[in-house]
């Protein structure tokens, strides 16, 4: 909301940018955002990209993955030393 006041103020987005603690580019998009829809964004450090879910046969092979080589690193580690 501080950020959407200190732009209408006429503030620059450097100005706005310290106050909601992200960067120009992000306000800018969020300043852009509301000008064209009206509504105002979440703004933050929170808003993330959502999680992508790891299927049962991806956890499967990488533990297999991980049993077949941590034995040749273990093999390798000794013959180098």
């Amino acid at each position: 909301m501080d950020t959407f006041k200190a732009k209408n103020d006429g503030k620059i987005s450097y100005q706005a940018r310290k106050i909601a603690n992200v960067s120009v580019r992000r306000v800018n998009e969020i300043w852009k955002e509301y000008l064209t829809t009206g509504e105002i964004s979440v703004v933050g450090n929170s808003v993330k990209r959502p999680m992508i879910s790891i299927e049962k046969w991806e956890i499967e092979l990488v533990k297999r993955f991980y049993e077949k080589w941590e034995i040749e690193l273990v093999k390798r580690f000794y013959e180098k030393y």
